[in-house]
């Protein structure tokens, strides 16, 4: 029986041993991941106003192709009252959103440009575009940043938009819409104001024109 015992602790301490052993050592488990190159790419979302006295109060009319709205409907003040303007007749706007999709970063910048062309009846001296760079905050919540001010779209567009570095951890947002407030573009003198929206002195007919986003 002593030897029994004996031979138990033996091998109780053996293991103790090799227990502290193996509790000493360290392992190395290395870890990566990777994400593939993206690139550089421009989406068009059309968006109405269900209230023009709501600027929260829109809903979107998913990606499009072509920027159009359609025939023009005079527009009246809060009152009723009609304002001799012309716009869409369910407030539409589009949003131009320029970034990186399908991956991270490039290694390279392509040079991005907005270019306005093939004008008819002087439509890009009636449509405006507001720049604004975009942050992403969560899956519901982006923060803009205007970038300058309104301007017609036949403009240049802002240095930013072809600046590598607007697009580190932001993306580029073109708001497009038919002027109604000539103010706001900096035309505060009557006659020229005129110019730039649709009243019952405006030649009547299609006016048409080209934005293009070029990459590259």
């Amino acid at each position: 029986m002593k030897k029994v015992f004996a031979m138990l602790l033996t091998l109780v301490g053996m293991s103790l041993v090799a227990y502290t052993q193996v509790f000493g050592q360290s392992s190395s488990f290395p870890v990566s991941a990777s994400i593939p190159e993206g690139s550089y790419g421009a989406t068009i979302t059309g968006i109405i106003y269900k209230s023009p006295t709501g600027p929260d109060d829109w809903t979107t009319i998913g990606k499009v192709d072509t920027m159009t709205f359609g025939e023009l409907a005079e527009i009246s003040d809060v009152n009723g009252k009609k304002l001799g303007v012309f716009a869409p007749k369910d407030n539409r706007y589009y949003a131009i959103d320029i970034g990186i999709s399908g991956g991270g970063k490039p290694t390279s910048f392509p040079g991005i440009t907005i270019e306005w062309y093939g004008d008819t009846m002087g439509l890009g001296d009636r449509v405006g575009a507001t720049y604004k760079l975009m942050t992403w905050v969560s899956a519901t919540e982006n923060t803009e940043t205007t970038i300058g001010t309104p301007q017609l779209v036949n403009l240049p567009a802002p240095g930013a938009v072809n600046s590598e570095a607007s697009y580190d951890g932001h993306w580029m947002r073109v708001y497009v819409g038919i002027i109604t407030d000539p103010a706001l573009y900096g035309f505060t003198d009557s006659v020229e104001a005129a110019k730039h929206i649709f009243t019952y002195t405006t030649p009547a007919g299609i006016y048409s024109g080209t934005l293009t986003v070029r990459i590259g």
